[in-house]
């Protein structure tokens, strides 16, 4: 229930109890029709099924952090890690000590606006997106009515320039490894698409050399010098296709069981160090231009070749393990050749009449009429 009463002098308090725990909640003005319009304020949001307990948005941010990255735990430990990160370099410094309630739209603005001049776009971003992650837990338990971080704008990520090998270049690369492995390894990544936690993570069980299929159900990763084997980034397990000379090279440097690439004493390859020591310099060797060229642009110049055999946008996503046809269209459309010519000659022959001698039909003798002659 709610109650407005007159104090002494000229001030007024609206009153009412809060839903969850019947506790009384007041607040004093200078009118009463401004203690009229709280009150209006708060049986809105009662309707609106978006109360926020005054009381509660006084924790601190970094109080609620802690509760949210402790609920991060089921994530994958990449990503926890990035998360932590973030927060100790970029979040908490700012915003650990101030009260839920007093995070307002135009600070968080100010302060992506702040970082913005001396960090990368896609670091302010990630940062701002850990702490909408926390205000959204903040307005899913009651403390904030709304997220005030998400009518803020982000800095617009730079366009990445991607690397695409044609098919001599790769094999350029792949004669400059140093051993079977590291061949066989570079024409996997470059052919398939593979990410390279998930061509390290492959096992002798994994392949099907009959049927020219590869099945990814793992990927390892490496966080602060530290290796973890978890699901692929998409969380779904997937089959890529090999072609022929590929699955031959794959059958005849694999395997009778374990790891199909790994390092010398039988357990998983850190990727960072087969780059260092494998893979770049072997990219130097074979003279490639422009450089530097990264381990992931294999990534992209399977999908260059992919697009360039003529698969379909499903079939690229399916290959790669993209989440969705729109992510693969995002970074790939440009690769699909130019159909807007075959389009619009297309639509000019719906337009243009056919020539006379083709109007009749032999079945019927019926008279086709041109479009433009129907009035």
């Amino acid at each position: 229930m709610a109650h407005i009463r007159k104090l002494e002098g000229s001030r007024w308090q609206a009153r009412y109890r809060n839903p969850d725990d019947r506790r009384e909640v007041a607040r004093n003005f200078a009118t009463k029709r401004a203690a009229q319009d709280w009150l209006a304020d708060v049986t809105a949001s009662f309707v609106r099924n978006d109360y926020a307990d005054p009381r509660a948005g006084k924790m601190m941010v970094g109080e609620l952090a802690a509760i949210w990255f402790a609920a991060t735990a089921p994530l994958k430990p990449s990503t926890r890690h990035s998360y932590r990160g973030l927060l100790r370099k970029h979040v908490l410094p700012r915003w650990s000590d101030v009260e839920l309630r007093k995070v307002t739209t135009s600070g968080i603005a100010t302060w992506v606006a702040e970082m913005s001049a001396d960090r990368s776009a896609s670091t302010v971003r990630k940062a701002l997106g850990v702490l909408r992650g926390v205000l959204d837990l903040a307005v899913a338990d009651r403390r904030l009515s709304i997220n005030p971080a998400l009518g803020v704008a982000q800095p617009r990520l730079p366009l990445q320039e991607m690397r695409f090998l044609d098919a001599t270049d790769l094999e350029r690369l792949a004669d400059e490894m140093p051993t079977e492995r590291d061949r066989v390894l570079t024409m996997l990544l470059g052919w398939t698409g593979l990410r390279a936690g998930e061509a390290l993570a492959l096992r002798r069980e994994d392949v099907d050399v009959l049927r020219r299929r590869v099945r990814i159900a793992r990927a390892v990763v490496e966080v602060s010098g530290e290796l973890f084997v978890g699901s692929p980034k998409s969380h779904q397990a997937r089959t890529v296709a090999l072609p022929t000379f590929l699955a031959e090279m794959v059958a005849a440097s694999m395997p009778t069981d374990g790891l199909l690439f790994p390092n010398r004493v039988g357990e998983y390859l850190y990727e960072t160090n087969w780059k260092r020591r494998v893979f770049d310099p072997a990219a130097k060797r074979a003279t490639l231009t422009p450089t530097p060229l990264r381990v992931h642009d294999l990534r992209h110049t399977a999908a260059s070749f992919a697009i360039a055999s003529g698969a379909s946008v499903k079939a690229v996503q399916r290959q790669l393990g993209h989440r969705s046809a729109t992510l693969t269209l995002d970074r790939y459309a440009h690769l699909w050749p130019d159909e807007l010519d075959a389009l619009g000659d297309g639509l000019e022959r719906l337009r243009t009449p056919a020539p006379a001698d083709s109007l009749r039909t032999p079945e019927t003798d019926a008279t086709v009429i041109p479009l433009e002659t129907r009035r």
